[in-house]
C-alpha cells in the first residue's frame, strides 16, 4: 500500500464516520417519533 492510498483511505474513512454522525444527528429525532407511534 502506497502512502498515497493510505491518506485517501484514512480520509475516505473519516468522511464517512462524520457523514454518519451528521445522518444520525439528523434522523433521529424523525426515529424516535416513528418508534413512539402508538
Amino acid at each position: 500500500m502506497t502512502t498515497v492510498t493510505a491518506v485517501a483511505m484514512g480520509a475516505a474513512t473519516v468522511f464517512g464516520l462524520a457523514f454518519a454522525i451528521v445522518a444520525v444527528i439528523f434522523a433521529w429525532p424523525s426515529f424516535e417519533q416513528w418508534v413512539q407511534k402508538p
